[in-house]
């Protein structure tokens, strides 16, 4: 019975919920960011962005020294996702290139917390229920340490909880016996695809995901 109370659409106060969701959880993500580098894992990750953007090159510039000829070894996906940022702060003189892409975690992790809020809803969880859990997460675990830095962890779990996300939304497609649900199947795959892109850990996750 529980499934058949599950909507097929959000509701406008459903989405009103996940806007202003992401739109605090950024805001406080902002307010107390560090804009700076603390790892040598985030200077490569940034030289690496900062080659795809200017020179479309898989050679980083200023860490080359680290270890000649400094080809660039990275999981690609942190990167590839940060190049706007850094075309958006080369056109802008007024940003600097390094704080522009240190906000990208912010929204990342903002991003990742309105996710969980769909999941617990999709789950047929209360709103107040589903918004707890989203600040929870936001606000009182390692997510916001996160946020402030420009390490791989913070895409790599949004693309493992969208795979979540997409295996849900398929088997209550498949119950519900949509035209197409396989839609949700391969938006699963994809993404866990792309979690093994962000970080090689993810390749941890995605079994635990198919079981």
């Amino acid at each position: 019975m529980a499934e058949a109370r599950v909507s097929t659409k959000w509701s406008p106060s459903d989405r009103t919920a996940g806007s202003a969701l992401f739109g605090i959880l950024f805001l406080v993500y902002w307010i107390t960011s560090s804009l700076t580098f603390i790892g040598t894992d985030e200077w490569f990750l940034f030289d690496t962005a900062e080659s795809f953007a200017r020179r479309g090159s898989v050679m980083r510039n200023m860490t080359a020294d680290l270890d000649w000829p400094g080809h660039t070894y990275v999981e690609p996906v942190l990167p590839l996702l940060s190049v706007p940022l850094i075309v958006l702060a080369d056109r802008v003189p007024e940003i600097g290139v390094a704080h522009t892409v240190l906000v990208f975690n912010m929204l990342v992790t903002a991003a990742t917390g309105t996710l969980l809020f769909l999941y617990v809803r999709r789950l047929d969880y209360g709103r107040v229920v589903a918004i707890a859990l989203a600040l929870l997460f936001g606000l009182t675990t390692i997510a916001w340490p996160y946020s402030k830095n420009y390490f791989r962890e913070p895409i790599a779990g949004f693309v493992l909880l969208l795979a979540a996300y997409g295996l849900l939304r398929w088997r209550q497609a498949m119950r519900r016996s949509d035209v197409w649900p396989h839609y949700w199947l391969l938006m699963a795959t994809a993404s866990a695809a792309v979690s093994v892109l962000a970080k090689e850990s993810g390749a941890i996750g995605v079994p635990i995901l198919v079981l």
